[in-house]
Order: structure tokens, then sequence, then C-alpha cells
């Protein structure tokens, strides 16, 4: 029991699978709702559900900021994604329309915080 996310072909939200409410913002996609519960339960304490709608849109807004980066091995605008334990880059499309995604082999440094 506790927030779950329901996704389909217009993107992604949260539920609370107690009461069967949804809540927060339409996200992208299922990875980028996952993304922004992970990021959370790294910087806050309390839960998602327990927020205020306005507190709930400024730690979207601050979770957008702080996965929002520049792809070293390319250049593009990329975003962050969880992998286990560690913040990844996202696979992506680079300048020239190749496609970019960080391989273990390379650095897979976490970038802000």
């Amino acid at each position: 029991m506790g927030v779950r996310i329901l996704s389909g072909e217009a993107g992604a939200c949260l539920y609370d699978s107690v009461t069967d409410w949804a809540f927060g913002p339409l996200f992208a996609s299922e990875e980028q709702a996952e993304a922004f519960c992970a990021w959370h339960r790294e910087h806050y304490a309390e839960d998602v559900r327990q927020l205020t709608d306005a507190e709930l849109q400024a730690r979207y807004r601050a979770c957008l900021a702080a996965l929002a980066v520049t792809c070293p091995r390319c250049g593009a605008a990329t975003t962050l994604e969880r992998e286990g334990k560690q913040w990844v880059y996202a696979g992506h499309d680079a300048p020239g329309g190749a496609y970019c995604r960080m391989s273990g082999e390379e650095d897979w440094s976490k970038v802000g915080s």
C-alpha cells in the first residue's frame, strides 16, 4: 500500500493505493514519475501524499531542475534517471541525430543533487 504510478499513452500520474485517489502533476512518462519518487525519497522524509498541492508543485519543479543536465559525452540536454542505487544520464538523441547513452565503462558520475 502506498504511492503507485498509473501510466498510459498520455503520460503517467501518481495515485494513493489506499484511497484510489490520483494526485500531483501529469508526468511525461512512467520513468519520469519513478525518477520523481526516487528523488523525493532521497531529499525529503515525508510521504508525497501528505503534501499540499503547492508543496508538491514546488518539489516537482525542484526535481525537474535537479534532473535536467547536459550530457558530458555529446553536449545535448538530457535528464538523469535512476538505475539501481545511482543516477545516470538518460539515453537521448545527440546532435547530428545519433543516439547517445553512457555505457557502464564511461563516467557515470552523479550530476546535481
